[in-house]
Parts: C-alpha cells; structure tokens; sequence
C-alpha cells in the first residue's frame, strides 16, 4: 500500500535527474538574490538534497555555510534547521562527538 504524498521522503518523491535539476536552481538562486536569509535557506535546501543522496562531504559543507549566513542575519527558525542537519550529517558519517555538540 502506497502512503499519501506528505508522508513520502523527498527521496521517494523526486527521481535523481529531478532533485539534481532542483540543487542546480538553488544554486543559480543563491548567486541571483540580495536577501541573505533566501540565500542561507538555498544554501541549506542544497545541503539537505545532498545528504538525501549520501553525499556527505559536500551536504556538510554547504550546510555550514547555509547556518552561517543564517546566524549573521538572525533568522533563528533557519539557525536551528540547519545545526539540526549538522548533527544528521556528522550521525551519517560516524563522528558521534561532533553530532552530539
């Protein structure tokens, strides 16, 4: 039996070519926006679409930046998004310590 929509992953949702055309429009809207809270989230939605791909390294990457440029714009709601994504992403990689802090 299928689960409705809302309960799916966006995994289950979104063949790869989809989510991968999606990363490459987040990224084309980071560059284009002036409004640095915009920008944090695309930043951190990229990340999120990287951890769903188990690519890690770079998902990490992305979501410090996304939580950093959240942090110098007060956007708290966004701030604990993406330390929330960190703690996914260390999980995922075995370092405990870090996902833990």
């Amino acid at each position: 039996m299928r689960r409705p929509c809302y309960q799916r992953s966006a995994r289950e949702l979104f063949e790869p070519s989809l989510r991968a055309d999606a990363a490459r429009v987040l990224q084309r809207g980071e560059r284009l926006t002036d409004d640095a809270r915009l920008e944090a989230y695309a930043i951190g939605v990229r990340g999120a679409l990287y951890e769903q791909e188990e690519r890690y390294e770079e998902a990490l990457v992305l979501t410090r930046r996304a939580l950093f440029k959240a942090q110098s714009v007060d956007a708290n709601e966004q701030t604990y998004r993406w330390e929330w994504q960190l703690a996914r992403l260390h999980d995922a990689m075995g370092d405990l310590a870090a996902a833990d802090a």
